[in-house]
């Protein structure tokens, strides 16, 4: 039986038979309108492509709620009006080669040894859509922007790799280079037994690479340069450079899939939210990679949570162990049983004792001021909630360093 109780959505219904989801869903990816559409649907379109006597208009919302958990899809807006499936997207990859010149662009590459499985990419478009420019995006890539810097997202079935080029400047290229490797690596631990090797072009020899692993053992052997073989000649390289230049300024790395916890130990950081503000929850998710790859913060919601477990109590022992507890504010979140009568009383109750500090963050204008959550300073940059503001990204830096503050303060404990 599929249910779900968190969610405001989804939590109504129960279905005793998954099979019924399971060929709707299918039903929905194989519509001839949606194909034609390019993958771009509305929640019309499910009454266009189901039988309304098996799924009758009381239910289209459900199954778009599934669709969206499982990463088949993401909204195309904040008002979620309009979706896109990412595997109905064009295969034809649009010229943009003279946009990223490889000798000027910082480069990343994933190898994939045995396969590159065909689901992979759709999800990361998906999962990376809040950094997504509208117009370019294909079955198997993607071009990302933030602050001024642009990224280019290329798979190759055939070769099995995935080249990621990022042009703008030095500090931006790698904060937006960063939050692209997060997204990978969370995908790619996802898999089990996935076979991949992260690669380092070298500068100003954009198609000779090193293997990332490689570097970061000569990096822990206290191994200073490292000796490349070029044209038949070889040439040595600082091995620091070369790590800083795809890594973020203090990073603390660590072999792929591994966290170095012998440095700092990151702040765990739970996050409550209504369903419906599920695209405040990404753009707050790509706003603190920052944080996450240096280590200073580990960011939980329930959209981690893995097929099998249990997730109430995955939740809720989430929720006990957090320092800090992030609420992203709106109507929705004010009219959630779940989120006012399970989350927040047991954060309030944990921050009374001292073990987490709560930061609740506007994300649409509400009257959180009348309840006894509006004794707690709320995060509105500019004092204005997030969706009243026109450019995002700099809204949310701001609420990072809000967080930079709470985080400052439980380091002094």
């Amino acid at each position: 039986m599929l249910s779900y109780r968190r969610d405001e959505t989804l939590r109504e219904f129960g279905v005793l038979n998954p099979q019924w989801a399971t060929k709707g869903i299918y039903q929905m990816l194989n519509a001839s309108a949606i194909h034609a559409a390019g993958g771009k649907f509305t929640l019309q379109s499910f009454g266009e492509a189901l039988s309304g006597e098996t799924y009758p208009g009381v239910l289209h919302a459900f199954l778009l709620a599934l669709m969206i958990r499982f990463r088949l899809c993401h909204p195309l807006d904040t008002t979620g009006t309009r979706y896109l499936i990412p595997e109905l997207l064009s295969k034809e990859e649009p010229p943009l080669d003279a946009d990223f010149p490889p000798a000027e662009c910082l480069g990343f590459l994933y190898h994939y040894t045995s396969v590159l499985p065909e689901g992979l990419l759709p999800r990361f478009i998906v999962e990376s859509y809040v950094h997504r420019e509208p117009s370019y995006a294909w079955r198997s890539g993607a071009i990302l922007e933030r602050a001024n810097c642009r990224a280019m997202v290329r798979g190759d079935l055939q070769a099995r790799t995935v080249t990621i080029r990022v042009a703008g400047v030095p500090n931006g290229r790698r904060e937006l280079l960063g939050i692209i490797r997060e997204h990978f690596e969370r995908i790619h631990a996802s898999y089990e037994k996935l076979p991949v090797i992260a690669r380092v072009p070298i500068p100003g020899y954009p198609d000779v690479q090193i293997e990332h692993e490689l570097l970061l053992t000569y990096e822990r052997e206290g191994e200073l340069r490292i000796a490349v073989s070029i044209g038949g000649r070889l040439q040595r390289f600082d091995v620091a450079k070369l790590l800083d230049g795809v890594d973020l300024p203090g990073v603390v790395r660590s072999s792929a899939g591994e966290h170095d916890s012998t440095w700092r130990s990151p702040l765990d950081a739970f996050v409550a939210y209504s369903r419906n503000d599920a695209v405040y929850l990404d753009q707050l998710r790509a706003a603190l990679v920052p944080h996450e790859r240096l280590g200073e913060l580990r960011l939980w919601c329930d959209a981690l949570v893995e097929p099998g477990q249990l997730w109430e109590r995955e939740i809720l022992d989430q929720l006990e162990r957090a320092q800090i507890v992030i609420l992203l504010l709106s109507n929705d979140f004010l009219r959630s049983s779940y989120c006012m009568d399970h989350e927040l009383p047991r954060a309030l109750d944990r921050q009374a004792r001292g073990e987490c500090e709560i930061v609740p963050i506007v994300v649409r204008a509400c009257r959180y001021d009348k309840l006894q959550l509006g004794q707690i300073e709320a995060v509105r940059p500019d004092n204005m909630p997030i969706d009243e503001h026109d450019r995002r990204d700099p809204a949310w830096e701001k609420v990072t360093r809000e967080i930079d503050r709470v985080i400052a303060r439980l380091k002094k404990r």
